[in-house]
């Protein structure tokens, strides 16, 4: 069995951060991380900066467009855009 690189470099921790919001960092992966921000700041700041934007959406209750929406903005945006061009 292949042994896991135990230091991380900053791009694979902002990955494993990214992952970590979303719920789809394994443990090691966490432990990693965690490691990684022990010795880090600017990954440490990241993180941070992630973690508000997380609870700031989730604070915000954001709602997706249904498929049936998105096409009427889509048409209505490209109607708006054929008459600014023939003006």
């Amino acid at each position: 069995m292949q042994e896991e690189k135990k230091y991380i470099d900053c791009d694979k921790a902002e990955c494993c951060c990214d992952k970590g919001q979303y719920k789809e960092a394994d443990k090691i992966e966490k432990l990693q991380l965690l490691e990684h921000l022990a010795e880090c700041p600017r990954c440490r700041e990241y993180s941070e900066k992630n973690t508000r934007l997380t609870e700031l959406i989730e604070k915000a209750k954001l709602k997706c467009c249904s498929e049936d929406e998105k096409e009427c903005w889509r048409n209505a945006i490209e109607e708006e855009l054929k008459k600014s061009h023939s003006e």
